[in-house]
């Protein structure tokens, strides 16, 4: 398994231990290998990033970008923006760290294959988002 962290951004620092943790955890859902790309950026980057690659206006908490996935490993990005993460903890009067590691938690979640499109597969998405969070320490808002 490799993972490489990267951090654009300057509003909260990243503990990359942690993140490779929570990484692993989500990755036993499917036990397969991975090298896998997660980075941390901000406002503006998320903005230009969501507008090339799916073609919305504005910022988004977080955007995977799968690269080749078989049964055996897959590989792909997960682009986490930290601002948007810090907002939405302090609205919800939860802790900062919870609020990213989720974000990082659910891209790999949609490069395992798993989708929040209807009700149903959301639900069972954000099922497992909470028990992969809820192992590693974390209780985010809405869970």
């Amino acid at each position: 398994m490799r993972i490489t962290i990267t951090n654009l951004q300057n509003a909260y620092p990243i503990k990359r231990q942690r993140i490779r943790e929570v990484v692993k955890a989500a990755l036993c859902r499917k036990k397969v290998d991975a090298e896998l790309s997660i980075v941390f950026v901000d406002k503006d980057e998320i903005t230009r990033l969501n507008k090339k690659f799916l073609g919305h206006k504005g910022p988004t908490d977080v955007l995977s970008f799968p690269l080749e996935t078989n049964a055996k490993c897959i590989t792909g990005e997960v682009v986490v923006c930290v601002p948007m993460a810090i907002e939405y903890a302090a609205g919800a009067k939860t802790e900062i760290e919870g609020e990213i590691m989720l974000y990082v938690v659910h891209g790999v979640l949609h490069l395992l294959g798993y989708d929040d499109a209807d009700n149903k597969s959301a639900d069972t998405m954000h099922r497992v988002e909470k028990e992969i969070l809820a192992k590693l320490g974390y209780i985010v808002a809405g869970f």
